[in-house]
C-alpha cells in the first residue's frame, strides 16, 4: 500500500505523518473492528518517495500470510462450515465439569473477556482457580507474553496429581 497526496496540495506525508495520522484515527497499535481486531504493530512504514510512504510487511506479516494462505488452500468452504457447525453445536453445562480446573485469562483479551473467565469459574463444579494475568498482547498474550504465562502452565504440569478412581 503506498499513502500520497497530490502534489501542489500543501501539507507533507512522510513516515511521521503519516504515523501521527494512523495512531490518531485507531487510538493505538489495534483496531477493533465489529469482526476482527486489525494489528497494526506488525507494519513498517518507509518513505518512498516525495509525499509517499508506502507500507512493508516485516517477518511477522510475512510468516501469518504465507500460513494463512496455506491454510486458505488446505481448506475447502465445506470443511470450514462442518467445524464452524460443529463449534456451533458443542454443548458444554460448566456446572457438570467436576475435575480439578485451572483458568488463565488475560485482562485485554477482547475475544474472550475477563468477565466471562470469572463467570465461567464461578460455575464450574469442581475445584478451580482462575489465574488473572494483565498483558497488553490481549488473547496473544498466551504466545507473546509467554514468559509471563508460563510459570503458571510450568506448575501445573508439575504439580503431584491425585489419582481419579
Amino acid at each position: 500500500s503506498v499513502i500520497t497526496k497530490h502534489p501542489g496540495t500543501g501539507g507533507v506525508v512522510n513516515v511521521g505523518t503519516v504515523t501521527a495520522q494512523l495512531l490518531y484515527e485507531i487510538t493505538g497499535a489495534r483496531y477493533a473492528g465489529p469482526d476482527v481486531t486489525t494489528r497494526f504493530d506488525t507494519l513498517s512504514l518507509a518513505e518512498d518517495g516525495p509525499d509517499d510512504v508506502g507500507a512493508i510487511e516485516d517477518r511477522i506479516g510475512r510468516y501469518l500470510k504465507t500460513h494463512g494462505e496455506r491454510f486458505a488452500d488446505q481448506w475447502t468452504s465445506t470443511r470450514y462450515n462442518s467445524l464452524s457447525l460443529s463449534l456451533d453445536l458443542h454443548s458444554v453445562r460448566p456446572e457438570e465439569i467436576t475435575v480439578p480446573t485451572t483458568l488463565i485469562a488475560i485482562s485485554s483479551d477482547r475475544l474472550v473477556p475477563i468477565a466471562q473467565s470469572r463467570e465461567l469459574a464461578s460455575r464450574l463444579g469442581g475445584p478451580s482457580q482462575l489465574i488473572e494475568l494483565d498483558s497488553s498482547l490481549g488473547h496473544d498474550a498466551f504466545l507473546g507474553d509467554w514468559q509471563r504465562v508460563a510459570p503458571f502452565i510450568n506448575a501445573l504440569l508439575t504439580a503431584e496429581r491425585r489419582v481419579w478412581p
